[in-house]
C-alpha cells in the first residue's frame, strides 16, 4: 500500500503553523520581569508586578492604571514613557514589528 506523504506533510506543516508565537521574556531597568505577546496592533507587556502596558505600532503606549503615553527605541533598548512613570528595557529589542525601521526612534 502506497502512503500519501503529501497529505502527511500538509498535516504536519499545518500543526507547526497553528502553534501560537511564544511569549517573550523581558526585564525592565528596575528589575521587573515582563512577558510580551505580539498581536495585530503591536504588543502587550504583562509585568509580574501587575503592570499591563500596551505598545502600539504607531509608537503609542497605554497603561490602563496611569493613562496614555508613548514608546521609543534605540540601539541600546527601548523605553515606555507614561504620565507618571518611565519603564525602560536596556539591551532588549522592542517586541513590536514596525513597518519602517526608522519608526519610533529615540
Amino acid at each position: 500500500m502506497k502512503k500519501n506523504t503529501t497529505a502527511g506533510i500538509k498535516v504536519v506543516l499545518g500543526l507547526i503553523l497553528a502553534v501560537p508565537e511564544m511569549a517573550q521574556a523581558y526585564t525592565s531597568s528596575d528589575d521587573v520581569q515582563y512577558t510580551a505577546s505580539v498581536n495585530e496592533h503591536g504588543a502587550i507587556l504583562n509585568g509580574e508586578n501587575g503592570d499591563l502596558i500596551y505598545l502600539g505600532k504607531s509608537c503609542d503606549a497605554v497603561d490602563p492604571k496611569v493613562g496614555k503615553g508613548s514608546w521609543s527605541w534605540a540601539n541600546g533598548g527601548f523605553c515606555v514613557n507614561l504620565p507618571t512613570k518611565e519603564v525602560c528595557f536596556a539591551r532588549q529589542d522592542v517586541p513590536v514589528e514596525l513597518e519602517n525601521a526608522n519608526d519610533c526612534l529615540m
